[in-house]
């Protein structure tokens, strides 16, 4: 779920459609999910992404594949990144 669904703020079924595709596709890439709960006060990983503190995100994914972060090109970093925004304003539309 998009962390304006865990926070209990209003939201846009697009925007938060397009924070589910961006896990799932990350979840095809990698076989394990980014983050357990979009909810940055109680998952590290996902506030990694929430406070832009991405290069530690993409270094803890990387560490546990045997390629290391070189597994994700920068295309796959950068949609991913702007599918999961924590501001649903800044996020990927599906336009």
């Amino acid at each position: 779920m998009a962390p304006e669904i865990y926070e209990r703020r209003p939201y846009d079924g697009e925007r938060v459609d397009v924070f589910a595709l961006g896990v799932t596709m990350f979840i095809m890439m990698t076989r394990n999910p980014p983050f357990g709960a979009a909810n940055r006060l109680n998952d590290r990983l996902y506030n990694l992404i929430s406070t832009d503190n991405l290069a530690a995100f993409w270094r803890i994914h990387g560490g546990q594949l045997p390629e290391g972060e070189e597994y994700f090109s920068a295309e796959f970093r950068d949609l991913f990144e702007k599918m999961t925004r924590y501001n649903p304003e800044e996020r990927l539309t599906i336009a």
